[in-house]
């Protein structure tokens, strides 16, 4: 899969809000503006197919956890 793809199952896969967050500071260089794109893109198809709920579910938990850490970073910057 492409490394955005790789990257949000690899945090989707993390096992608590710790790991993912260790993850993301590890991966600081890849959380865009377009990884976040990519992410809500993928929230919005997978929100019309109730057969996946629960990959649904854990891939908003990824893009809040992404998105949280980018704001974060975008304010130490300043």
């Amino acid at each position: 899969p492409p490394p955005e793809i790789a990257l949000a199952e690899e945090l989707m896969g993390a096992e608590t809000d710790e790991d993912r967050r260790t993850m993301l500071q590890a991966h600081a260089e890849e959380i865009t503006p377009e990884f976040l794109s990519m992410l809500s893109s993928l929230l919005n198809q997978l929100e019309q197919q109730p057969e996946q709920q629960e990959i649904f579910q854990r891939l908003q938990e990824v893009y809040r956890a992404a998105l949280r850490f980018s704001m974060q970073a975008n304010l130490k910057k300043k």
